[in-house]
């Protein structure tokens, strides 16, 4: 690493005077071989890794960029809630554990119980809408074909959306507390 990369805004050294690289909020950062399980699906998957910092350390690590992530996201010495800020409904909660020499931290990668909430009031609320609709004498069955493909079509949408978020949210935490590629361990919860 050239002396020249340590110049840019953003950079922290830590304890094993190393340079990380904050990692950038505008795009998904791949960490390489931490990147662990690139075909499957992480939403409802949690994971444990093991960390140099300190759970304090940790705090502020993750409060770092805070400002940027949604407004219900933070961050303390022994757990953190982060969310994107924007339409998502995927948030990574956790908890941080002091161990000699450094912390454990403990994740999970979930939907947001108030977007599954919202997904379920509007699913009931449009039952009156058909109900309305076959009284008036309209054809029920071509509007819900297309109601069934829309549906299709904005589920897998946000499905692929929501796996990129849980992916950059995931890349996020174990970047930001220098996670150890070799601890790296995630399971499905």
């Amino acid at each position: 690493m050239s002396p020249r990369d340590s110049r840019h805004r953003g950079d922290v050294f830590d304890a094993r005077c190393r340079i990380n690289r904050a990692p950038s909020l505008g795009r998904l950062r791949d960490v390489g071989s931490m990147a662990m399980g690139r075909g499957v699906m992480l939403i409802g998957t949690s994971g444990r890794f093991e960390t140099h910092f300190s759970p304090d350390e940790c705090a502020e690590r993750l409060r770092q960029n805070l400002r940027r992530f949604s407004i219900s996201s933070h961050a303390d010495r022994t757990r953190f809630r982060l969310a994107k800020r924007g339409r998502t409904m995927i948030r990574i909660v956790g908890a941080v554990e002091a161990r000699d020499g450094g912390s454990t931290v403990n994740y999970k990668i979930e939907f947001m119980p108030a977007a599954l909430v919202a997904l379920g009031i509007s699913a009931v609320a449009s039952i009156p809408i058909f109900v309305a609709w076959s009284f008036l004498g309209y054809p029920v069955v071509p509007i819900l074909l297309l109601l069934l493909v829309a549906i299709v079509l904005a589920g897998t949408l946000n499905f692929w959306i929501s796996e990129r978020q849980a992916r950059w949210l995931r890349d996020y935490v174990t970047t930001a507390l220098d996670a150890e590629p070799s601890l790296l361990d995630g399971h499905a919860g």
